[in-house]
């Protein structure tokens, strides 16, 4: 049995500026991929939340409800278009992934290559420096 199946995933989707609305970036454009991403890995879909919001902080009604959702659903993954979804600072990218981590979920971004997931253990300093630096738990 392929190891994927049992994965459960929450979607999460965000766009910040009109333009995002409007162009390649849409929730709805987001939404699609992830889902195909979701298939393709065999992963369950448990959850899904979308919003228009700046990423310039975690406190944010949308991230918070994703992440709620997801330790609720016991989820095993976040599964965000790209890591720039969570927030635009890596910095912040890394308090995101520690808090998440220590509950038992993973953020995972469709955007890497062969779907690895981001590894919560880099310092921050060094998520700025590589940004999408990646491991297999």
């Amino acid at each position: 049995m392929d190891s994927n199946k049992s994965k459960r995933v929450v979607l999460y989707c965000r766009v910040a500026t009109q333009a995002q609305l409007d162009g390649d970036h849409t929730l709805e454009a987001q939404s699609a991929r992830l889902h195909e991403q979701a298939e393709r890995l065999g992963y369950e879909i448990v959850g899904e939340v979308s919003e228009y919001e700046k990423g310039t902080t975690l406190d944010r009604d949308g991230w918070k409800r994703a992440c709620q959702e997801a330790v609720e659903q016991k989820a095993d993954i976040l599964l965000v278009a790209d890591l720039t979804r969570i927030a635009r600072d890596p910095i912040l990218w890394m308090q995101a992934l520690r808090e998440l981590s220590g509950k038992g979920v993973w953020i995972q971004s469709a955007a890497e290559p062969d779907a690895f997931r981001v590894n919560p253990f880099f310092s921050p300093m060094a998520a700025a420096g590589n940004p999408m630096a990646t491991h297999t738990p």
